[in-house]
């Protein structure tokens, strides 16, 4: 996994998919919908309303019992489209941790060799301090 396609927890990777402000299918760099918003909205009333005339059109009935079945119906409906979505919110949150998790784990590794570098680096200009002063030595003696 690379770190091109980790973003803040709050994002979605690009292959996730939600659901915008309307409720219409998204993926890549939207923004998700806060959580409390989608949960008190649910189905648009509009969609709603045409799952309920459509599902008594197909019923060809307009008495009370019926009307009932079919609301249910599309209280159902409502009920299983916002557990879907807060299933697919979810993994996307999940999906985001984990890249941040990895992004983490990958920049703790590299630190780790960055401080082993300046280790080296100190090391390096010790042995180099001490071999010029060696060599002065030695040019002092020679004089």
């Amino acid at each position: 996994m690379t770190t091109d396609n980790v973003r803040n927890i709050g994002d979605y990777k690009k292959k996730d998919v939600g659901v915008d402000a309307d409720c219409n299918p998204v993926s890549g760099n939207t923004p998700p919908v806060r959580l409390s918003e989608k949960l008190r909205n649910g189905i648009p009333p509009g969609l709603k309303t045409q799952m309920r005339q459509q599902m008594r059109k197909n019923m060809g009935s307009n008495n009370n019992q019926n009307k009932d079945l079919q609301d249910k119906q599309a209280d159902l409906l409502d009920q299983t489209y916002t557990l879907g979505w807060m299933d697919g919110y979810a993994e996307g949150y999940d999906d985001a941790i984990e890249d941040t998790q990895n992004a983490l784990n990958k920049l703790e590794n590299e630190n780790e060799l960055l401080t082993e570098v300046v280790e080296s680096k100190d090391n390096v200009i010790k042995e180099l301090a001490s071999s010029a002063g060696r060599a002065l030595q030695a040019v002092k003696k020679n004089k």
